[in-house]
């Protein structure tokens, strides 16, 4: 496997701004032997229309499905897929020219290693970098299932990984499409050491949709990813020990919590603090939490008051 071919899967939902640049930015790689399969997922706009000009290129796939998430639309392309690496290309994102022969380059030096990773950079809505609060990927690396854990610290859009880890981990969970990349990497970091190149080769782009995106959708589906990895792996709670796991669910719910309060679903709200409560009885903030949730808006309201005159009084 000394030239080993490169399966780059880009799924599509109504992507017609951006994606004629990703995928020139994949057909712009130095490392040559590669396919891209474009997977269109039941787009409604004119995204067939932007990537009709790359269908007849010899290393170019095309398929269309109905809209069934990016999952799916994931595991759609891998499915119809040849390569022995794969990976993961957004229609909004870019890759820097160099980013599948480095990765490629590195997998082959470490057999061992079932994906590696890199940095990534920023840029706004027409491709210009910017600068980002955002800690995110990190450098973590080797057997790092532990720290993945407790946080997803690796961006699919950096990923390269062996085929073979799919025979292991499986492919994509369709019931947690939109977080699915971190439950993949969740499983295959349990079963192969993870490698990482300290050197930005993608480009995330930071637009409308992906910065107003459902954070109470997304953080209720990462809580169900880590009850259904505990409920799938139960020795996780021995290998790693009671307080990490209590610590990861407790801030889990508390987000969960937060986020109905935000909304102003106070008694969905309160199952989930109660739920943090039995992962940390000793948090007296959760049971204030509760009682907040569980009084009348005039009260809260009247509350808030009394805080806002004390504050005043004391500044």
């Amino acid at each position: 496997m000394l030239t080993p071919k490169v399966s780059i899967i880009i799924p599509v939902y109504n992507g017609e701004r951006y994606i004629a640049q990703a995928i020139e930015s994949a057909l712009k790689q130095t490392y040559e032997k590669f396919e891209i399969i474009v997977v269109n997922d039941g787009s409604s706009d004119k995204s067939y229309k932007k990537i009709e000009p790359y269908i007849n290129l010899p290393n170019v796939k095309y398929l269309e499905q109905e809209n069934k998430g990016v999952a799916e639309a994931r595991n759609t392309g891998i499915k119809n897929s040849s390569g022995e690496f794969i990976a993961f290309l957004d229609q909004d994102d870019l890759w820097l020219p160099e980013k599948l022969e480095l990765e490629v380059d590195y997998l082959l030096r470490n057999p061992d290693v079932g994906l590696v990773h890199s940095n990534m950079s920023y840029i706004n809505e027409e491709g210009k970098p910017i600068q980002s609060d955002f800690d995110f990927p990190s450098r973590i690396a080797g057997k790092c299932f532990g720290e993945l854990f407790i946080k997803n610290m690796v961006a699919i859009l950096t990923v390269l990984l062996r085929r073979d880890c799919f025979d292991k981990a499986g492919l994509f969970n369709e019931q947690f499409s939109g977080v699915d990349d971190y439950d993949l990497l969740l499983r295959v970091s349990r079963y192969y050491p993870v490698g990482y190149i300290n050197q930005s080769l993608a480009r995330y782009r930071l637009h409308g949709s992906n910065t107003s995106r459902d954070w109470l959708g997304i953080t209720l589906t990462r809580l169900r990813i880590i009850e259904s990895l505990l409920e799938t792996y139960p020795e996780i709670r021995s290998e790693l020990g009671k307080k990490i796991v209590s610590d990861r669910l407790f801030r889990l719910y508390c987000e969960v919590a937060q986020l109905y309060c935000h909304n102003n679903e106070h008694k969905t709200a309160i199952k989930y603090w109660k739920k943090g409560i039995t992962m940390h009885p000793a948090k007296l903030e959760s049971y204030f939490k509760v009682i907040w949730c569980a009084i009348t808006p005039g009260q809260r309201r009247m509350l808030n008051w009394y805080k806002y005159k004390i504050l005043k009084m004391l500044t």
